[in-house]
């Protein structure tokens, strides 16, 4: 009898993917037959002898790259010859679409190690950042960034705008896709914490060591989620996401914490334009697309 393995291990054991994360996303994509039925759990046991195919050609490294070409025309983003920041950038969906776009150079930052894609890893346009939290990530005092790409998991935008704010000037321009599922959450502090606060979690991610005090030079967002209503619909909705295992299947209170959102970064940016994305999360949460600018 042969042994069983979960799926997206057994991609990354038969050297069909490069990364674990990759294999997850390529399932879930339905981009993978077992015995040649489709199948999109990437937690399936498998054997070890049993078929695998890959039954078409990916057209980006990752969902994200089809997630943020699904707005372009929405949002009428301009990559052209410009610096990018890809904040978040793990396999490099983001990063591949803005240099197919024609941006000059991507500072790929992630704090993860080995999830950028071999097609993209050797490119001369990447400069890439691994194990490197953007609350930590320090400019080049030459470099002038004119867009910032953000994707990012198991954390709020309202943590790493601030940050994305102190490196850009007024004549840039923010991308930011926001995920409700990690926008709904209580525990937020109302001031951004400052690099040194930054503490290595068991995980080996960054955790914040609230202890120590915020630095004046991040300026923090306005905050709204002490009003009893605005805890009422993020305690809500809290509830909702363990429900349905990650999901929030309820539109409005999805509009609502997005909402809370929009409410909790005006003082720092302005909302030019906002798209939902035409590609689903893996797990089927609507995320939305902002284009922000630097206020004031």
């Amino acid at each position: 009898m042969s042994n069983k393995y979960r799926l997206d291990k057994e991609l990354l054991r038969r050297g069909l993917v490069v990364s674990r994360s990759q294999a997850e996303d390529i399932i879930r994509r339905g981009f993978v037959s077992v015995a040649g039925i489709s199948v999109t759990k990437p937690g399936l046991l498998v054997s070890e002898n049993v078929q695998i195919v890959i039954k078409s050609r990916v057209s980006f490294v990752s969902r994200a790259g089809e997630k943020l070409h699904s707005v372009l025309d929405i949002l009428q983003l301009d990559l052209s010859d410009k610096v990018v920041l890809d904040v978040g950038s793990s396999t490099g969906g983001f990063t591949e679409l803005a240099l197919r776009m024609g941006a000059k150079k991507v500072i790929a930052v992630d704090v993860g190690t080995n999830q950028m894609h071999p097609s993209l890893r050797n490119d001369p346009r990447i400069e890439l950042h691994e194990k490197t939290d953007i609350r930590n990530y320090v400019k080049g005092s030459t470099t002038h960034i004119d867009v910032v790409l953000i994707d990012v998991s198991f954390i709020s935008l309202r943590q790493i705008l601030p940050y994305c704010a102190t490196l850009i000037d007024r004549n840039s321009v923010i991308v930011a896709m926001a995920k409700p599922q990690f926008e709904a959450r209580l525990d937020l502090p109302k001031a951004p914490p400052s690099p040194d606060q930054l503490i290595s979690s068991g995980s080996g991610l960054p955790s914040i060591n609230v202890a120590k005090a915020t630095s004046p030079s991040v300026k923090p967002l306005s905050t709204r989620a002490d009003l009893p209503w605005e805890r009422a619909i993020l305690r809500k909705s809290s509830r909702d996401i363990v429900k349905h295992k990650g999901v929030i299947k309820n539109d409005k209170m999805r509009r609502e914490i997005l909402k809370h959102l929009e409410d909790s970064i005006q003082n720092l940016f302005i909302i030019i334009d906002k798209a939902d994305s035409g590609v689903a999360g893996a797990r089927g949460n609507r995320e939305r697309f902002y284009l922000l600018r630097k206020a004031g």
